[in-house]
């Protein structure tokens, strides 16, 4: 895959909602409300967290293979899990994607960590929350308006999906230079609110 055409995209901090629910749930709420002084410290931290947002993201597409009911290529590594299989049935391209909030997010959480446990625990949760909608909003509608029908992302870690792969995901995107993100040692990425992926494209029938 050393001709993979990679692509970049970033968005301005406001480009993104950030779903609050998910926030709540994210920092352990549940099914509970938060009271009159911590829901006022949760919009405050809300609207820390928005402003030093970095939406960034870098993708390509690959061709997909299907080899048996626990093997898929993907052209650059071949991947050894039943459920992935399972799951990219019917594809034979996905989209390889990488994304982040920035490390402004870990910097505002580490600061939080030395003045306010609640607000490290609050702004944690919302960075949470607003990866995964900067996700949702790449593979529903910019990925989706592109290419069509998509299988939701799949990434490693999930049921037998190795995790190591993560650090081929991230090398065959040269997410580093593309945009800042790289994994440690103990397979960390860094920034820790960034995320990578497969998205199956499905395939159109004719």
């Amino acid at each position: 895959m050393q001709n993979m055409f990679i692509e970049t995209i970033q968005l301005p901090n406001n480009a993104v909602t950030i779903d609050k629910g998910e926030a709540l749930r994210y920092m352990g709420y549940g099914k509970f409300e938060p009271d009159a002084a911590a829901a006022a410290m949760i919009d405050d931290c809300l609207i820390k967290a928005q402003a030093v947002c970095d939406y960034k993201a870098c993708f390509a597409v690959c061709p997909v293979s299907v080899l048996d009911d626990s093997q898929t290529d993907l052209s650059f590594m071949q991947v050894s899990s039943k459920t992935f299989a399972k799951h990219m049935q019917g594809c034979s391209q996905a989209i390889v994607f990488a994304a982040t909030v920035g490390i402004g997010a870990d910097r505002l959480i580490g600061k939080y960590s030395r003045l306010s446990p609640a607000k490290a625990v609050m702004t944690d949760g919302i960075f949470t929350a607003a990866i995964e909608s900067f996700c949702d909003l790449l593979c529903d509608d910019i990925f989706t308006g592109r290419y069509g029908n998509l299988k939701f992302r799949y990434s490693p870690g999930y049921g037998d999906f190795p995790l190591p792969a993560q650090r081929t995901l991230l090398q065959v995107l040269n997410a580093n230079v593309k945009i800042g993100v790289s994994l440690t040692d103990s397979l960390l990425m860094t920034p820790t609110k960034s995320v990578s992926a497969i998205v199956g494209i499905v395939d159109k029938e004719e």
